[in-house]
């Protein structure tokens, strides 16, 4: 009798250790989550919506080691996948599914806005959120951006809305500065291509009618590195 009560006592200490990885291991990811979220605005909850599935382990000291996101706006349904380690050796991997909240104040428009405006505080409105806002909702309007196509009102702002605002347009005479090692030139150019601040667009030296690229740095604004002779 004794030695059946051992057997059956063996039996539920052995049940019970993967029952106990898998509640800490489901303690870990929506901390690891949370400390994500933490560097993003609003507040975000979070709940594990599927169980880890664990692999049949070896015996020893069971650690779990976060290893990435399935996406970045822990918004909506998404994992966090796993190392699993015995005794700090590697012993396959997992992941455990969860569910993200978020509560904050998104922007909405209170007037309608036309293609190509700028929208100013006056045309905006911050609205109480909670839940899973729509993708790329924004918190705050980008600087250097304009509406992609009219928006009408009361919709809620998402970054697919806006586009940067070209410092320099196809036609436009600019001013281009070339630099080749310690030798830096200025030349005027005329821009066949369009581009915002930081992007490359197309130039003609009118001189030689020669086509170079160079990067936006500041309205009517370029610069070209040489190398090789070919920008």
């Amino acid at each position: 009798m004794r030695t059946l009560l051992l057997l059956f006592l063996g039996a539920l200490l052995g049940a019970a250790e993967p029952d106990m990885l898998i509640e800490g291991l489901k303690d870990q990811a929506i901390t690891y989550a949370q400390t994500q979220a933490d560097t993003t605005g609003g507040s975000h909850t979070f709940r594990v919506v599927q169980p880890p599935a664990l692999p049949t382990l070896r015996k020893g000291a069971v650690t779990f080691q976060p290893s990435h996101l399935s996406k970045n706006d822990l918004m909506g349904r998404f994992f966090v996948a796993f190392r699993i380690l015995v005794d700090g050796a590697p012993a396959g991997i997992c992941r455990v599914d969860l569910e993200g909240k978020w509560t904050g104040r998104l922007l909405r428009t209170t007037t309608a806005l036309p293609r190509k405006a700028v929208p100013d505080a006056s045309q905006i409105e911050e609205v109480p959120f909670e839940g899973t806002p729509p993708p790329g909702a924004l918190t705050t309007l980008p600087d250097g951006f304009r509406t992609r196509f009219p928006i009408g009102v009361g919709r809620t702002l998402t970054r697919s809305d806006f586009e940067p605002i070209p410092l320099v347009s196809a036609g436009d005479h600019v001013r281009v500065e070339l630099n080749w090692g310690p030798i830096s030139i200025t030349s005027d150019a005329i821009a066949r291509s369009s581009g915002p601040k930081g992007e490359r667009v197309r130039l003609e030296l009118p001189s030689s009618r020669k086509m170079i690229h160079a990067v936006v740095i500041a309205p009517g604004e370029t610069r070209a590195e040489w190398l090789g002779g070919r920008p």
